[in-house]
């Protein structure tokens, strides 16, 4: 929780960068020094889990796998 907080005082900063400024590099500094960057890499290592595992959930046929491959 409290890392959110942080993060999102950080963001508050971060959207006071002058439009010169780069912002994309502001939220990769952020990211990297709130350590969002480990939660982010959990998260999308979860969710290829877990999108491995639902065609065979979903009871889906051979035919339908090129759809579901290509979303």
């Amino acid at each position: 929780m409290r890392a959110w907080i942080v993060g999102g005082f950080w963001l508050f900063v971060a959207s006071g960068v002058s439009a010169e400024g780069d912002r994309s590099e502001v939220i990769d500094v952020i990211i990297e020094g709130a350590g969002y960057e480990q939660y982010l890499e959990k998260s999308y290592s979860r969710l290829s889990d877990d999108l491995k595992k639902m065609p065979g959930q979903l009871k889906m046929s051979e035919s339908e796998m090129p759809i579901f491959d290509r979303y």
